[in-house]
């Protein structure tokens, strides 16, 4: 039993603040008969839900730095809710089970890598879905402001889990902002995951009309030239025997 008479009410309810979330409580309730007589007390348990992650709405979208490193714990979806006007994408299963946001800024070359496919966290056998909608213009409180969704992937990793997402996006603005929103597969328990975003030199694409080799045929010395930076060379015989590899970048 508690020690002291408690707080008398007025009414039925009474208002608890200042609670600490994901925490154990208990409290006391009796009768108050009146001329000093009252029941015993009889004891309640219960338990507070959650805060729902800081990132839970656009506004507070956590920015990811290309190539920064991450494990598969570093964010959770754990008591994430959805906003009003909040998209799906279209990729998404069984509706929103509760979003985060992060956002990240587009390269030079436009081409980046976005995954989550990372062991170590409990949504690594959980699938995770993501969506990707263009920032520009958008007003963080009011997600009817969003573009359309630019891409969308639900479980095409394939490197630690089968159930990572992984999308590689070209032809994006240099220097422009780009929201990516992470949901759970529908009915799977929300957990923990991990977010890369990779900036690429550029498309995966090869675009053969703007590259130059001269003289041919050649004796000495053989010129190379594209439009953009050519990371690697490779050069075979007609025998198919590598003669030449080199990272020029």
């Amino acid at each position: 039993d508690p020690v002291g008479s408690g707080t008398a009410l007025t009414t039925e309810t009474y208002n608890a603040t200042g609670l600490t979330s994901s925490t154990t409580y208990y409290f006391h309730v009796r009768t108050d008969c009146g001329s000093g007589t009252f029941s015993g007390w009889s004891t309640f348990m219960f338990t507070t839900l959650a805060s729902p992650p800081a990132n839970n709405d656009l506004c507070n979208a956590i920015p990811l730095v290309l190539g920064a490193a991450t494990t598969g714990s570093d964010y959770t979806l754990v008591a994430a809710t959805s906003e009003a006007n909040e998209p799906e994408g279209s990729c998404f299963n069984g509706g929103i089970a509760g979003s985060v946001w992060f956002s990240f800024v587009s390269p030079a070359s436009g081409s980046v890598e976005i995954t989550t496919d990372f062991a170590g966290g409990t949504l690594e056998d959980g699938d995770t879905e993501i969506a990707v909608y263009d920032g520009t213009g958008v007003t963080c409180s009011d997600l009817s402001t969003l573009p359309a969704e630019i891409d969308c992937d639900q479980d095409s990793g394939d490197v630690n889990t089968s159930y990572g997402s992984f999308l590689s996006l070209t032809g994006l603005t240099s220097g422009a902002t780009y929201y990516i929103q992470v949901d759970s597969y529908g009915g799977v328990a929300l957990g923990s995951f991990g977010i890369q975003v990779n900036g690429l030199l550029s498309s995966s694409a090869f675009n053969l009309t703007n590259f130059k080799a001269y003289p041919n045929p050649v004796k000495d010395m053989l010129n190379l030239e594209y439009t953009s930076d050519i990371t690697s060379i490779s050069i075979f015989n007609l025998l198919g025997q590598e003669v030449l590899s080199k990272e020029v970048n």
